[in-house]
């Protein structure tokens, strides 16, 4: 039998945070970090965060002018958006370890 234990809230480590923030906003410019209100949704990385500092971070994307939200049958994807993705995790990555 399955036991699933539902993970706690995400708490993004600040000099995570302030990694991420650094990197996209070299990357991408200041207007690329945009701050959303604190949400309930469930989410699985809380239990990643229990055994190291995180941030988790979302990559939006717009098709057609519009904003779809995942998970529906809406959903819409631009797969050009995941090379911004890729470059984004692949740059915080070299930034930690010249910073470690």
């Amino acid at each position: 039998m399955f036991h699933y234990e539902p993970g706690k809230a995400i708490n993004n480590d600040k000099e995570s945070t302030d990694r991420a923030v650094r990197v996209i906003e070299r990357l991408y410019g200041k207007d690329a970090v945009q701050w959303g209100r604190p949400m309930m949704g469930g989410e699985d990385f809380s239990l990643y965060q229990e055994k190291i500092p995180g941030v988790f971070i979302s990559l939006g994307g717009v098709t057609d002018g519009v904003y779809r939200p995942q998970h529906t049958d809406k959903t819409l994807v631009d797969e050009k958006i995941l090379a911004y993705g890729l470059e984004f995790y692949l740059n915080y990555v070299f930034e930690y370890l010249n910073e470690n």
